[in-house]
């Protein structure tokens, strides 16, 4: 994750998408369909139309530090203060599709060297994964981690905390098998 983030930092756009997707767990869906009227500047967060919700409002999500210096840049940069927050390159004001959303971040983990072309295990989704076991490491908290996924049931969750180490060694310590 830090090299990624490291190599990204050259094109502020795909680095502000790798950050919502590191730092924050969001969906390539929830990065393309967010608009710069859906960032609160006074409460640093922002509200996401989600997968479930169809396009609808489904969720607000507070804007972790370094995601926050990283948008900010990025809007002082664009100068733009509607409509999409991340833009087509080609189609100045439309919004950038999460297909695009995902080969930017797909390229950028080629060129950090995080990922091989044909490397079907490293996606971008694989932030979404990344920021999920991250929460889980800091609070050991299934609950927290499912609240900063959006995840409806726990069961979504469980699949995004691989080997969680830490947790396995409490329950592991302490048995002896010697006569």
């Amino acid at each position: 994750a830090r090299t990624l983030v490291a190599t990204a930092r050259a094109d502020r756009r795909t680095f502000l998408i790798i950050l919502l997707m590191l730092q924050e767990g969001l969906r390539r869906i929830e990065v393309s369909r967010l608009d710069v009227a859906d960032i609160d500047f006074a409460e640093r967060s922002m509200t996401l139309r989600g997968k479930g919700g169809q396009g609808g409002y489904t969720d607000a999500l507070p804007i972790t530090e370094e995601t926050w210096r990283a948008l900010t840049a990025y809007l002082a940069e664009e100068g733009h203060t509607t409509g999409p927050l991340i833009r087509n390159r080609v189609r100045k004001h439309g919004r950038t599709a999460p297909a695009t959303v995902s080969e930017l971040v797909r390229v950028a983990m080629v060129d950090a060297g995080v990922k091989r072309p044909g490397d079907g295990l490293r996606t971008p989704h694989s932030c979404r994964h990344t920021a999920a076991h991250d929460i889980l490491s800091r609070t050991e908290n299934v609950r927290a981690v499912q609240q900063a996924m959006r995840h409806r049931s726990v069961r979504s969750t469980e699949v995004y905390l691989r080997g969680h180490t830490a947790e396995l060694r409490g329950i592991m310590e302490g048995r002896s098998y010697r006569t």
